[in-house]
């Protein structure tokens, strides 16, 4: 078993624990953490066998709720790890650790989506918490609107930012009723567009590919990429800022 395979399939079953009552809060620390094998040369119990810890490594803002939950995930380790002649080690301790970790954790899921894009969307729009950050070239589609409206009467933050046309301006629902909107024209001399097309999920995961959020596009062929990589996600929401920003700078300039 690799330092991944363990820390992936620890994640996974935590997810899939329905009984644990501060799973989100655990879930989120797991994306932060690293595991380490630090593997021995003494033999263990077990003929050709070596001792091994695992060493669980947390960056510092996390470290409370994992050392919180430290006995919860001895336990789930205890059941990952490989008890066979075929793995050459023995588990001997489990060990934490607050560590300042080098480079982005990549803890998380990615996918890509084909068929039944739509339907994909509005599941992810309704399991929603907290934020729903949207930028989008052409958003037409009343359905998805209602879905949003729905989120917002909880209390979420919805932002959503649109390319500046005439598609974006005429449609049978107004945005900014409820909705933070931002209108971007892209500053050119040609008739260049705000093209992207991405939906940012209470910064945990990123929806994003060609699906743009009009009514015609269940009808396209269309891929959407769904990524819950920390790395990535930050990466569309500084994206998702700086379009913000630039937004504001225009709306001030006029």
């Amino acid at each position: 078993m690799t330092e991944q395979e363990l820390i992936t399939t620890l994640i996974e079953m935590v997810k899939s624990d329905d009984s644990k009552k501060d799973k989100d809060q655990l879930l989120e620390a797991l994306m932060y953490t690293e595991i380490q094998l630090d593997r021995t040369t003494q033999h263990s119990s077990k003929l050709n066998h070596f001792w091994e810890d695992i060493i669980v490594l947390t960056s510092p803002s996390f470290f409370k709720i994992i050392e919180k939950n430290k006995e919860y995930i001895i336990s789930l380790i205890n059941k990952i790890y490989p008890d066979c002649d075929s793995y050459p080690y023995e588990l001997l301790n489990v060990k934490f650790r607050p560590c300042l970790l080098s480079g982005s954790i990549n803890n998380g899921e990615q996918d890509v989506i084909f068929d039944a894009i739509k339907q994909y969307l509005i599941n992810e729009i309704r399991a929603a918490k907290y934020l729903i950050w949207v930028a989008m070239a052409w958003f037409t589609d009343k359905e998805i609107y209602n879905e949003l409206l729905i989120k917002k009467k909880q209390g979420l933050n919805i932002q959503i930012i649109l390319d500046k046309n005439d598609t974006n301006e005429t449609t049978e629902f107004d945005l900014e009723t409820h909705f933070d909107v931002y209108r971007m024209k892209v500053s050119s001399k040609y008739k260049n567009i705000m093209h992207l097309k991405f939906c940012i999920i209470d910064l945990k995961k990123v929806l994003h590919g060609t699906y743009n959020w009009t009514r015609a596009a269940s009808y396209n062929k269309e891929g959407l990429d769904h990524s819950s990589y920390p790395t990535i996600v930050d990466k569309y929401a500084d994206e998702f800022m700086s379009l913000k920003k630039e937004c504001l700078e225009q709306q001030n300039s006029l």
